[in-house]
């Protein structure tokens, strides 16, 4: 299992996601979590080319709040760290270490959020998780710019400009 992504050593940002999952024996965010994080790149790459200057979510550095592989079947359910196993002060050296030449790290998820401003001095960027459960949470089917839209691939691509936005709004 490989829960970081080097990335393009030249790139300023980083992502950080709560914890590897069962697709992730390779490389971090795989599947749909995935493919959202490159629709949110390509947004982000329109609009901030200076910081995104790639659509593709491997030219950056990623890497989890947890290395503990998580997924409901085989963790009695749980799908995520404990707060504490991602506040250990080892599990957190780590994630330093590995952000080491970084300017901006965006924090994807609930578990990541718990690491703003407790790595250094850094930019930090809080966002919902890119997978669909997070990207539905946050923006759910009630708000205003989902109302009227029955296409499945347009709500999705709408949860995915919405994040970048938020994201945008914060640099």
């Amino acid at each position: 299992m490989n829960h970081c992504n080097d990335g393009n050593q030249n790139n300023l940002v980083a992502f950080i996601f709560s914890t590897p999952g069962r697709l992730e024996t390779e490389r971090p965010v795989a599947g749909r979590t995935g493919d959202n994080m490159n629709r949110i790149l390509q947004i982000l790459n329109e609009n901030r080319p200076d910081l995104f200057d790639s659509t593709c979510r491997y030219a950056y550095r990623i890497t989890n709040a947890s290395i503990n592989t998580m997924f409901a079947a085989n963790n009695n359910g749980r799908t995520e760290s404990p707060n504490s196993a991602v506040l250990d002060q080892a599990n957190l050296d780590r994630i330093a270490l590995e952000l080491h030449n970084i300017q901006y790290v965006v924090l994807c998820g609930k578990k990541a959020c718990l690491l703003n401003n407790r790595l250094g001095n850094l930019i930090y960027i809080e966002s919902c998780h890119f997978g669909n459960k997070g990207l539905n949470r946050t923006y759910p089917n009630t708000i205003q710019e989902l109302q009227g839209i029955d296409s499945s691939v347009e709500r999705k691509n709408i949860r995915c400009r919405l994040c970048s936005i938020n994201i945008l709004d914060q640099i």
